[in-house]
Formats: C-alpha cells, structure tokens, sequence
C-alpha cells in the first residue's frame, strides 16, 4: 500500500479545476443614483466567477464537480482495495475543504432554519470593479455579500453533495466485496503488448511520445495508467502503474542513454521500410 499523501499529485491534478472555482471572485460597478435619492453610489453586481446569472454559475460548478467525480472514479478503478481505500479518504479529505470557502448567516434563535437552508455568503472572496482588482469599503463588501447569498449556498450545497458522493463511494468499496462472493468476479482478462526492455525504458519511451502530441492525451496519470495495462515485459508481467509513472517522470540518466542508442537503430532501420 502507498503510504499516506502519496496520492497527493493525482488529487492536486484532479481537484485543480475545482480548486481553482473555488477562488471566488465577485465582480460589480458603481452606479449613480437618481438626484432625487441619496448621493451615495448604487452597487449592481456584474458576475461571479464571470458569470453573469445564477443558473449559468450553478451549470458551471455542476459540471466541474461531475468531471471530478468521473476522473476520481476511472482513477482507482485499476488500485487494489487498500489503495482505493487510501486515495477516496483523502479525496474526501480534498472535498471538505471546499465546504470552507461560504460561512453561515446567523438566524435569531427560534426561527427553526436548519443547517441546509441556512443563508450563507462567501468567506473570502476577490473583488474586481470594471475588471480591474479592488477592495470594496466594509459597507460596499457586506452589500456585495449578501447580493451573492444565492451563489454562496449553490456552492455550499454542491460541495457537501460532493463529500456525500465520495463517502458513499468509500462505503461502496470497503463494504461491496464482502457482500459479493468470490467465485463472482467476472473482470475481464485481456492480452498484453510484450516488450523486450524493462519498465524503465518503456515509461521513457512513452513519455517521448507524450511529450511529442504523439499521443491524444494530455492526462499524464490516465496515459500511465493505459501503457501499464496494455504492456509487459519479461520479468514483469503485471506492470503498476504507480511503478511506471516514476519512472515516467523521473528517467535515470541510463534509460535516457539507453533510448537514444535505440532510436538511433531504428532510424537506420527506417530506410529499409522504403520498397
């Protein structure tokens, strides 16, 4: 089992979206008031992370949540239990965090508001007026605050949703094989690609064709994942993907030589493909 925090670059790469929506940033103008009404400027709200309506907001967040969840679990769908375990833990853990980024408005006691309902605001946004960064007076951030209240518990209430989904995906996972009896495991077997070098040199060579556009991926972790699956080698029947992608992003300097002198070979090789 890899210890824990091990998984912490797969879920800072998968999170980085949500992570990044998460960097509220509410944007407004002044407006003049009438002559007839007080001096004081009008506030108008413009957008939320630049988007200008609710229901354009709420589409945003939805979909970059499902595309977490869809990466999580096509993740740990080739981990063995403990690792599944280890990395949805700790996704969850990712999770929670996103539930601190909105505070509750205070009810007067009495009022019988639950938690769910409970009106919430931003904790710590950005502000940008005109599109340019500037920080709002106390008066102009509290009114800002609470004309984004909506905004605020879609995301809370998104963001709990997600840490719900993943508990029930933990629970799924700890609890489904005792359920399942194990003369029920109909995973597919499939034939792999032998090689007639090491895990080494194949990690070296598919990253020459990652870092080239050779391959249509641009998901480092997902492409390990596949050439882990798809190939072998002579002492290695079973590749980890784990095992692979270390050396994919880490090459010792032998491999290197070692895939240079072979290239070489095939591009001599090359001209006899000539008819």
């Amino acid at each position: 089992m890899k210890p824990m925090g091990s998984f912490q670059y797969e879920l800072n790469e998968m999170f980085g979206e949500i992570n990044q929506a998460a960097s509220i940033i509410i944007g407004y103008n002044t407006v003049k008031p009438d002559k007839s009404l007080t001096g004081q400027n009008g506030i108008r709200l413009v957008s939320v992370n630049g988007f200008k309506s609710l229901s354009a907001f709420a589409a945003a967040v939805v979909y970059t949540r499902d595309h977490l969840i869809g990466n999580i679990i096509e993740f740990v769908s080739d981990l063995d239990l403990r690792d599944k375990r280890a990395l949805l833990l700790q996704a969850i853990a990712f999770s929670r965090r996103l539930t601190c980024f909105t505070i509750p408005v205070t009810h007067p006691e009495g009022t019988g508001h639950s938690t769910r309902l409970r009106a919430m605001i931003f904790k710590t946004p950005s502000f940008t007026r005109n599109g340019n960064e500037l920080t709002p007076g106390d008066e102009m951030r509290e009114c800002l605050l609470r004309l984004t209240r909506r905004y605020a518990w879609l995301w809370q209430m998104y963001a709990e949703d997600l840490v719900q989904e993943l508990c029930c995906f933990l629970y799924q996972v700890e609890f489904w094989p005792a359920l399942t009896p194990a003369g029920n495991n109909t995973t597919p077997t499939h034939e792999k690609i032998p090689v007639n070098s090491n895990v080494s040199a194949l990690a070296a060579l598919s990253r020459l064709f990652f870092e080239h556009k050779a391959i249509a991926l641009d998901n480092k972790s997902k492409f390990c994942r596949l050439v882990a699956d798809k190939f072998c080698t002579p002492k290695q029947p079973c590749i980890s993907h784990k095992s692979l992608k270390n050396h994919f992003d880490t090459p010792t300097p032998e491999t290197i030589d070692f895939i240079c002198a072979e290239l070489r070979k095939m591009m001599n090789n090359s001209r006899k493909l000539a008819p």
